[in-house]
């Protein structure tokens, strides 16, 4: 396994999964950590898991995917990376936190760096100066800000992130990333 992905649902998992597939990477989906077994999942090159923790409390979504990325950090991937939804529904900084706290204790490092992208233009659903847009509208004002299990109040990502997790966090504007590797 190259890539392992943690997702917070079962449609985020297979829309990674469907990603990667196009990219040339042999993917599949598990469909929880229950149901993880490294000698059946071994011959892909791309898994992407199911933690099933966006409708689970902050704690319990924490622990999940804390799991979940030990788990897979046991296996050695090139790359661990924790899917958020792109409308920012469910528990996205108590999941990045675990994730990142997860991945320093495997790897022995001090203060890993999340980078938080939480776009997915063919959904209509872009971030712009640290704002997330869903079909043109504000989050906090398109329908999906008024899901029952998990409404959004606001539209800036870094607002939402901070609210949910104790980790620094910072917005790295256009400009930035424009002048390249270095200087973002």
């Amino acid at each position: 396994m190259n890539i392992a992905v943690i997702a917070d649902d079962f449609t985020g998992a297979n829309a990674n999964g469907a990603l990667l597939t196009a990219k040339g990477f042999s993917s599949a989906t598990c469909l929880g950590l229950d149901k993880w077994d490294p000698q059946y999942f071994a011959s892909f090159t791309a898994v992407s898991l199911n933690a099933e923790s966006r409708l689970l409390s902050p704690q319990k979504a924490w622990d999940a995917v804390y799991a979940a990325v030990k788990m897979f950090c046991a296996e050695k991937p090139a790359l661990v990376a924790k899917r958020v939804d792109s409308t920012l529904r469910g528990n996205i900084g108590a999941e990045i936190e675990a994730a990142v706290k997860a991945m320093d204790e495997s790897y022995g490092h001090q203060e890993s760096l999340a980078v938080l992208v939480p776009s997915y233009p063919s959904s209509g659903r872009i971030c712009v100066g640290g704002y997330q847009i869903v079909h043109g509208v504000p989050l906090e004002r398109s329908p999906i800000a008024q899901d029952a299990a998990t409404p959004i109040k606001n539209t800036s990502v870094l607002k939402i992130f901070s609210e949910q997790s104790s980790l620094q966090c910072g917005f790295v504007p256009l400009e930035t990333v424009l002048a390249g590797a270095e200087a973002v």
